[in-house]
Order: C-alpha cells, then structure tokens, then sequence
C-alpha cells in the first residue's frame, strides 16, 4: 500500500527544500530528496521566490493562511451554537401548547 497523502509541507520539509534550491538542485530531484511529488515542490518554490525561497517566509504564509480558515470555521460553528438550546425551544413550545389550550377553551365556554 502506498504512503498517506499529505497535504501541506512542514516547516522541516521547507527547510530541506530551501537548503537543496540553494544548492542549486532542481525541483524535481529536491522532490525526491525529501519524498514529495515533484509539483508540490514546483508549486512551492515558484509561490514563495523560486531561487530567493525561503523557508520562514513560506511557513509564515502558510500559518496564516491555516489561521484565518481555522477561525471562520470557529465562528461558523458558534453561530450555529448561538440558537436557543433544546431545553429553550421545548419551553417555547410547552408555552404556545398552553396558549392553544387556553384558547380553544376560551372558544368552546362561549
């Protein structure tokens, strides 16, 4: 069976990129270096400077980038948990059942 995709570079993996670019290796034989596909390093290195990669500032991209999608996931969730509890719609709920009742009766004593 074949390795577990991983999606995004770690900060180690950056490094060794920015170390054999440096070194002048291509792309594709840094790829194999550290075992990644060769477009993800392709793709890497030409969004964060080609020969002038480094590392930190990639990573630093990339930490951001997680955080602001980790926080519009925080606030799409409490928004969600924001609406009344169970506990407040089932007393809403016993409430109009009493007004209902307390109407319907009012209507049949007439």
């Amino acid at each position: 069976m074949g390795k577990a995709l991983q999606r995004n570079l770690t900060l180690e993996e950056r490094k060794l990129i920015e170390k054999y670019i440096k070194k002048g290796c291509s792309c594709c034989e840094t790829a194999k270096i550290i075992g990644r596909s060769s477009s993800a390093v392709i793709r890497e290195v030409k969004q964060f400077g080609g020969i002038n990669y480094s590392a930190f500032e990639a990573q630093k991209y990339a930490d951001e980038r997680h955080k602001s999608r980790y926080e519009h996931l925080s606030k799409v969730h409490l928004k969600k948990d924001s609406s009344p509890s169970i506990n407040t719609r089932l007393k809403n709920l016993e409430m109009q059942v009493e007004i209902l009742f307390e109407t319907i009766r009012g209507i049949l004593n007439k």
